[in-house]
């Protein structure tokens, strides 16, 4: 495990122990207030992830552990910097809070191989995250049709959602996204 005194590291900025097979409970890593990366992948981390939402943090890689918790309603308040979030491989689950589709640097989510169920309303405002260029929400239950603004972006690279729970068409307003590389939606139920 990680030692407690870590967190007494106030000018701590980055801090990566991926790959290590570490098995305790997420630090309260949100006491580090010049935290910017933390790289917790590929452990056996447990607990609640509003734990680790420091400050400063612009880079949020938890990916492949044993989280089971729902995303803070307030991340973008808490978190206003983030880029990038590597939640893939846990066991996140609820709905995405509002406040997600305010985290306006944010470029990468990834949010595969979770629990996260219901609409996908907030997942992403291109008004606001103009840089956004790759999401995947694959293996999860979200449900529901595919907002039509999540394609109203100059930036979007991949979208990939497949192995979900959507319904309805596929909106025509996807033509908007014209950097648009890959779209995997497999799995969608249609109305017609």
């Amino acid at each position: 495990s990680i030692p407690s005194c870590v967190l007494n590291l106030t000018q701590l900025e980055f801090f990566n122990v991926a790959n290590n097979q570490l098995h305790s409970r997420l630090p309260a890593f949100q006491r580090l207030p010049e935290l910017m990366v933390l790289s917790l992948t590929n452990n056996q981390f447990y607990g609640d992830l509003a734990d680790v939402l420091a400050p400063s943090l612009v880079d949020l890689w938890v990916d492949s552990n044993r989280i089971e918790s729902t995303i803070p309603d307030n991340i973008a308040a808490r978190c206003p910097n983030l880029t990038t979030v590597r939640f893939q491989n846990n066991q996140l689950l609820g709905t995405l809070p509002a406040q997600f589709n305010q985290l306006s640097h944010m470029n990468l989510a990834l949010l595969y191989n979770n629990n996260f169920s219901g609409p996908i309303d907030s997942l992403y405002d291109p008004m606001v995250q103009p840089h956004m260029t790759h999401i995947d929400i694959s293996g999860n239950r979200f449900n529901g049709p595919l907002p039509p603004t999540l394609f109203d972006s100059a930036s979007l690279v991949s979208f990939v959602a497949s192995t979900n729970c959507f319904s309805g068409t596929l909106p025509a307003a996807i033509c908007n996204a014209t950097q648009l590389q890959a779209l995997l939606l497999d799995g969608l139920s249609t109305s017609s």
